[in-house]
């Protein structure tokens, strides 16, 4: 099975799993007494505590799951499915009030237990809609995120069982409780794998920091190497992984994702190009050579080599963004890559570019024929590149005759990223054309 066919038997997957405790309802309980409303509110609660149960196979990482799409890609959809199920929760109370249960079922006190229950899973959804949606602006870490989200989340999943196995009439049928408590299981078993399995087995695989280079004023390039009877991760160019340092005890051991910048072709050394941007990232510096290392990867979809027809190729960058293209380009160079690439690289400052040297030294290669094209939106007065932002007329103009027949690949801030490909597609460059690495999941 290609990946592509893999891609839509996961989706069909997915969609039947869905719509199966619908199904069943139907055929299990075909007649019933309620009204229109009754019996829409019931079914987007099953539909929601549904959608809610998958979301932990979703942010589970399995790899074979995760390969035809790319976890950011997975993750983004686990966002967006989470904010339809919690609109199809908050929706069903009201259905089930204009029915035939009274609005009293929504701020009555005399009620039994399992309602108040599901009173109180609706208010744990809507906090942790919010903190997702708005963690950067009520500034919250990342790991405090993480832990908040995660507890909140089993905290939801066993409410909503407990509230929907002994309040909806639908369970009183022995088939419909093995399908939600078959839900419930593998809610439960993928959350453990995740916090428990997933990281025993990251354990036996332990790296190292071998060593820690300064690239420029806030960026740091971090080399590990596997520890002796580790296997070497396998990886794509450009894609990422997930990398906890144990440090020293008063650094933060956390972990966050990071594009890889090495590339496959140097089998020992994996490296992670990291520039300072929060609490965890502004330690970075503080690595040294014998620190160990657990490493969950690689993820993604953004590499050249999964899209082996592409031949003439746009590498389009914005600040950190250049490590994926850091990764691509070597292994072209290395492997002999008979490609055709111009890379395009937004800064503010010149101190700001990573791998100025080295990218210039690339460009003297044969493998890849590679052309680079700086942008500084605030150059200094002996600059003689390009000059202010980057937009998609001007990559137009770049990319002059051979526009439409080309394959963008855009790594860079979220905003950057998105506007580019929306003023990309509006020129006229199909949407399978453009590649897209972003990590705000």
């Amino acid at each position: 099975m290609n990946i592509r066919s893999k891609a839509y038997f996961y989706i069909l997957l997915y969609l039947t799993a869905v719509i199966t405790p619908l199904i069943a309802v139907i055929i299990f309980n075909p007649e019933t007494e309620e009204g229109f409303f009754d019996n829409l509110g019931m079914s987007f609660a099953l539909l929601g505590f549904t959608i809610l149960s998958l979301q932990f196979i979703l942010s589970s990482r399995i790899k074979w799951f995760e390969r035809p799409f790319g976890l950011d890609i997975i993750l983004r959809f686990h966002r967006a499915m989470a904010i339809f199920a919690v609109f199809l929760l908050l929706i069903h109370p009201l259905l089930l009030s204009a029915g035939s249960r009274g609005f009293s079922l929504l701020y009555g006190l005399n009620v039994s237990p399992f309602i108040w229950t599901g009173r109180g899973v609706l208010i744990l959804l809507l906090i942790i809609i919010f903190i997702s949606m708005y963690r950067v602006t009520i500034r919250m870490d990342f790991q405090r995120w993480l832990r908040v989200h995660s507890t909140l989340a089993i905290i939801i999943l066993l409410g909503g069982f407990i509230h929907s196995f002994f309040t909806g009439m639908d369970f009183e049928k022995f088939p419909m409780k093995v399908i939600w408590i078959l839900l419930l299981a593998q809610a439960l078993f993928f959350y453990i794998y995740h916090r428990k399995f997933r990281l025993k087995r990251l354990h036996r695989s332990v790296y190292q920091v071998v060593d820690v280079v300064q690239e420029s004023h806030n960026v740091y390039t971090l080399k590990f190497q596997p520890s002796k009877g580790a296997e070497p991760l396998q990886y794509f160019p450009g894609q990422f992984h997930f990398i906890t340092l144990h440090r020293e005890e008063n650094q933060p051991v956390e972990e966050h994702p990071f594009t890889i910048s090495s590339s496959p072709s140097q089998k020992d050394i994996i490296s992670s190009t990291i520039k300072f941007s929060g609490d965890f990232t502004s330690t970075i510096h503080k690595t040294k050579p014998g620190h160990k290392v657990l490493i969950d990867g690689a993820y993604g979809r953004f590499s050249y080599t999964l899209f082996p027809d592409e031949n003439k190729l746009v590498f389009i960058a914005g600040g950190i963004g250049i490590t994926p293209f850091r990764s691509m380009l070597h292994h072209m160079r290395d492997t002999h890559a008979e490609k055709e690439v111009r890379l395009i690289y937004s800064n503010r400052t010149q101190k700001d570019i990573v791998f100025l040297e080295e990218l210039n030294e690339l460009e003297k290669e044969t493998f890849p024929n590679l052309k680079v094209t700086y942008f500084l939106s605030n150059p200094g007065e002996n600059w003689k590149g390009q000059t202010g932002k980057l937009n998609g007329e001007r990559i137009k103009e770049l990319c002059e005759s051979d526009f439409h027949s080309l394959s963008f690949y855009i790594c860079g801030p979220p905003g950057m990223t998105d506007k580019l490909a929306s003023e990309l597609q509006r020129s006229g460059i199909h949407y399978s054309q453009i590649h897209l690495e972003k990590f705000s999941f």
